[in-house]
């Protein structure tokens, strides 16, 4: 009878749970503390917190409890910021998340800065924040300068946890390996459009991210520029039977002290490394990829300016596990020995790529891949390459035409190319932004069209920048305009996308581009 009568209770718990409503609890307003607002709320509710600079308990090693809560700032993370005030003496994080928390247990729009993880065991990961056996969504956030004295000095995913951290900024952070985010013992986390920006892993591995002991991470659509790791992966390091995706990255000056500055793998991983632009990283073997012991399934690459002091400025494999290289392309990299593919102990199957000086294999190709601006990092390709419609001719870009070669297909359902290659992405008020038209026409003809700019305020309003103007194309023709544009002293902070669109009016649309820039404090 008491066994009935519990189970009847717990099923009207779980019902009237059900049907009561989602309260929104303001921080500081009703609650003088983060922890307090996230103490109080019950599922579903949302902890809101005001502008301001948080510190000192209850606004630091911030626990959900296993709730399914949204934690989120009012108004985004530059002006709500979590000071965690950590040092080695006196170690705080942002957030702890050790209580088996899902996706629906949410953090976004905060700053966390000046974390310090250090202690026994699991202390020692994650200096913003730590999940535990738990897969929270973590998005929007700007995770800068904090430091792990083991791994994860931004984040750290350990023991099973996969949470999905999306969109945010990890800037800066430091930990002996795994300077931005650490993925550890069974762990796979979306990695999914964030920034993840001049974080250092200065003992060992992953200065950007690092990923060891059978972890499967998503890493997709990332910027990872200017990371640094003293041993492995400056960008990535994939270890001990880890499974990792990584599409669609752009990948710039990050540096390993020795294998793989863009990315290395090692002890029986797998990596399907598909669709990134890897340009300008550095090591002493392997400038853009290392492998060691393992297997990478390379397609759609481009792979450019990257520098081996000893070998293999693009790629050096060691003792390969049936890698293989396809539509990609290899081009302008450096080193003593093998600039652009080095092979050591290995074999490796390369077929219809463009690679400086060439390379064995079906449908490679040595020339100019004839990039939009290379000396600017757009590595686009221009109407003339000899890459497009040159992939496997089994394989379609998504414009339904024959695989171009590299990770930027050259779209032909576009009647007229438009492309946008900006000077910079940050800048401060006052400042001048340059921007690079490229127009392509691919026609017999000229074709005239109207152009049109506009820029995305951080607060969502448009501003006119110019147009509609009208302008015509010759016949197969390509031209380029630089153009540049004043940032007022009083522009706010924040986010910005500069977008044009070119077309007929009022309905007929060519092509558009457009791409973020961020407006910040004057150095």
């Amino acid at each position: 009878m008491q066994k009935r009568t519990t189970q009847v209770v717990a099923a009207l718990a779980v019902g009237l749970g059900a049907n009561v409503s989602a309260t929104v609890l303001h921080v500081p307003s009703q609650y003088a503390t983060i922890q307090a607002g996230v103490s109080a709320a019950w599922y579903g509710d949302t902890v809101l917190v005001a502008n301001g600079i948080y510190r000192g308990d209850g606004n630091r090693d911030i626990d959900f409890g296993g709730k399914p809560i949204v934690v989120m700032s009012s108004n985004g993370a530059e002006v709500t910021i979590i000071d965690c005030e950590g040092s080695a003496q006196d170690p705080h994080r942002g957030f702890h998340f050790h209580s088996g928390e899902q996706s629906s247990s949410v953090v976004q729009g905060f700053t966390v800065t000046n974390g310090h993880a250090r202690g026994d065991w699991k202390d020692n990961y994650g200096g913003g924040i730590l999940c535990d056996d738990s897969s929270p969504t973590i998005a929007d956030n700007k995770i800068i300068a904090n430091v792990a004295a083991w791994s994860g000095g931004g984040i750290a995913c350990v023991f099973s946890s996969s949470p999905a951290i999306e969109r945010n900024t990890i800037l800066g952070n430091a930990a002996s390996s795994g300077g931005g985010i650490e993925c550890f013992d069974w762990s796979s986390p979306a990695i999914i459009g964030n920034r993840i920006c001049g974080n250092d892993a200065h003992d060992g591995w992953g200065g950007g991210i690092g990923c060891s002991w059978v972890s499967c991470p998503i890493i997709e659509g990332n910027t990872i520029t200017g990371n640094t790791a003293s041993l492995e992966g400056g960008g990535i390091f994939c270890y001990d039977l880890c499974a990792a995706a990584i599409a669609n990255n752009a990948m710039a000056g990050n540096v390993a002290g020795e294998r793989g500055g863009g990315i290395s793998c090692g002890w029986s991983s797998h990596a399907t490394i598909h669709g990134n632009t890897m340009a300008h990283n550095r090591a002493d073997y392997g400038g853009g990829i290392f492998s060691d012991e393992s297997s990478l399934a390379m397609g759609e690459n481009t792979i450019t300016a990257n520098l081996a002091d000893s070998a293999g400025g693009g790629i050096f494999i060691h003792w390969d596990l049936s890698s293989a290289i396809i539509n990609s392309i290899l081009w302008a990299n450096e080193a003593d020995t093998d600039p652009e593919i080095h092979l050591s102990s290995s074999a490796i199957s390369v077929n219809y790529s463009d690679i400086a000086g060439g390379w064995p294999g079906t449908g490679n190709i040595n020339a100019d891949p004839m990039f939009v601006l290379g000396e600017r990092t757009d590595y686009r390709l221009l109407w003339d390459s000899p890459c497009i419609d040159a992939g496997d001719p089994g394989s379609l870009d998504p414009d339904g035409t024959r695989a171009d070669m590299g990770a930027h297909y050259f779209d032909q359902d576009d009647y007229v190319t438009l492309y946008l290659t900006p000077d910079t992405i940050e800048i401060a008020p006052g400042g001048v932004l340059g921007v690079t038209y490229t127009a392509i026409n691919r026609w017999g003809q000229p074709e005239p069209f109207w152009l049109l700019t506009q820029v995305i305020l951080p607060s969502g309003d448009t501003l006119s920048v110019m147009g509609p103007d009208p302008h015509t194309l010759p016949a197969d023709f390509t031209v380029q305009r630089y153009l540049s544009h004043e940032v007022p002293l009083v522009a706010p902070l924040g986010l910005y996308t500069y977008q044009s669109k070119i077309g007929i009016p009022p309905a007929t649309l060519y092509d558009e581009d457009s791409f973020e820039f961020s407006v910040v404090q004057p150095q």
